[in-house]
């Protein structure tokens, strides 16, 4: 036997089973697991950068006020270009820095990062650069 609850909001819970013996209402035990379900988890875009190099396009990326062990998601695009990505990643502190990408052969021009920070489908900040 099994059994699912979604979506409860956040706060303190107390969940209680308790097995009967199958032929009568004997109770054989009853037990409980005291939770919590906290915030979603909070997050900010500190930098991001487009550095050339040649025909190279280096992205680089900086978020802060993370909360630990929270799974966050960065999905991001490179305008006048087919190029685009996400990344996701379990925050181990409130700070965390990556390379979003490197490009190369991209054709003379204007180009633009645009990155948001989602935590679910919470959209925490977006930036472009």
């Amino acid at each position: 036997m099994s059994s699912s609850i979604s979506n409860l909001p956040v706060g303190n819970y107390t969940m209680s089973a308790n097995l009967h013996y199958a032929n009568n209402a004997t109770s054989l035990g009853l037990k409980y697991h005291n939770f919590r379900i906290v915030d979603y988890g909070n997050g900010f875009i500190l930098s991001m950068s487009l550095s050339a190099s040649g025909n190279i396009l280096d992205s680089f990326i900086s978020l802060y006020d993370l909360t630990p062990s929270s799974y966050y998601s960065l999905n991001w695009t490179l305008s006048n270009s087919s190029i685009s990505g996400t990344m996701g990643f379990t925050a181990s502190g409130n700070f965390y820095s990556s390379v979003l990408g490197q490009w190369s052969n991209l054709s003379a021009g204007m180009y633009c990062l645009s990155v948001s920070l989602y935590n679910g489908s919470t959209l925490l900040d977006s930036d472009n650069d």
